[in-house]
């Protein structure tokens, strides 16, 4: 689909992964829906939260802790993180020819480069 619903769909997806994690039911596994996003801004703010919060949540959680299995998932949490990282990869590099072929600002998003220190790309 359109860069932005790619965008969306990462965040929603998060979002809710973030809630199984937690260990809350199914049912707070909250969707996103595409209409709370109006302007490129607001997604990026919706997108930062949820980030900022994925990124408080897994730096709280000890070995043990990612090691375990919520009950409301049938993986253990270490297993769901990489899911989250290849499933967000995938759509990254599903967007970025997208964007290329839209003119936009593109840049490399191969891990190796974030563990290396390279500088975040500008923003936009």
């Amino acid at each position: 689909g359109s860069i932005r619903n790619h965008m969306v769909h990462l965040i929603s997806v998060d979002a809710a992964w973030l809630n199984g994690l937690r260990g809350n039911p199914r049912e707070a596994f909250r969707w996103i829906q595409g209409a709370e996003y109006t302007t490129i801004a607001t997604a990026r703010a919706r997108a930062e939260i949820g980030l900022d919060d994925l990124h408080q949540q897994v730096t709280a959680w000890d070995e043990a802790a990612l090691l375990a299995q919520p009950a409301t998932l049938a993986e253990q949490r270490w297993q769901v993180l990489v899911h989250l990282t290849t499933h967000g990869v995938d759509h990254r590099s599903q967007v970025l020819p997208l964007v290329a072929a839209a003119g936009g600002h593109t840049f490399p998003h191969d891990f190796i480069m974030h563990v290396w220190g390279w500088p975040a790309p500008p923003q936009h």
